[in-house]
Formats: structure tokens, sequence, C-alpha cells
């Protein structure tokens, strides 16, 4: 590498590193614990192994209903969904370059449009956004 050292990269990784192990895996991982125990948050998981396991994909009708109906709606949206994606990508790419770019604008104005609420709502100016009004009362 040139003028940035792998140590460096490193650091620059660490904090998502910290907070993706931290929120996720971590949760994940401990989720994983408990499904083998018997555990009430009163007293201490008492390990149980399979049973739990066993107990949900045999004698849990309404388990077993909502796996039948989850797979069923995969099949069916998943397909259909890569496919109207890929005819409304292709279609939109055979357009014009100005309305393609209408287009694509229309499509993810939604979600810039979210953003940029949420960012005026925290960091407008000081009277007026909450994340900025927070930090001029405590001083900052």
């Amino acid at each position: 590498m040139s003028s940035v050292s792998k140590k460096n990269i490193a650091l620059f990784v660490l904090p998502f590193m910290l907070i993706f192990s931290t929120f996720t895996i971590m949760p994940v991982l401990v989720s994983v614990f408990f499904s083998f125990t018997n555990f009430n948050m009163v007293q201490m998981p008492q390990f149980v192994g399979l049973a739990n396991y066993m107990r949900l994909f045999v004698n849990d009708e309404l388990f077993l209903t909502a796996l039948q109906n989850t797979i069923f709606f995969a099949m069916i949206t998943g397909p259909i969904g890569y496919i109207l994606c890929f005819t409304f990508a292709w279609f939109i790419n055979q357009l014009t370059p100005k309305l393609r770019s209408f287009l694509t604008l229309l499509f993810y104005a939604p979600s810039i449009v979210g953003g940029l609420i949420v960012w005026q709502l925290l960091f407008s100016d000081d009277a007026h956004g909450l994340l900025n009004a927070w930090l001029a009362n405590i001083g900052l």
C-alpha cells in the first residue's frame, strides 16, 4: 500500500467493527445460546439441549403454519420480485438519458428526502435542530 498503512486502515474500521460486533454479532450469539436453554429471566438458564427445537418443530402448530406461510410467500415473492426488478431496470436502461435520469430520481426520491428530513430535524440551526439544541443546552 502506498501512503496508507494497514494499521491506519484497521483504525478506521475499528469503530464500525466494535459497533457491529456489539449490536449484531453478540446478540445473535447470545440468542443461539439461549435457544438451547430454559430461561425465564428470573432464574439462571438451564441447559435443555434440542428440547426447545423438538417442541417447536413437532408440537407447535402455530409455528408450523407460520413456517409454511413464510416458505410459500418467499417462493412467490422472491422470483417475482427479481423478475420485476430486472424488467424495470432493463426498461429504464432503454430510455433516453434525460428520461432515465428523471425516473431514477423518482425512484430514489423517497429515500433521499427521508434522510434529508431526518438530517434537517436533527442538525438544523441551534434554534430548530433537536441534536444541535441539546448540544447548545449543555454548552457545546
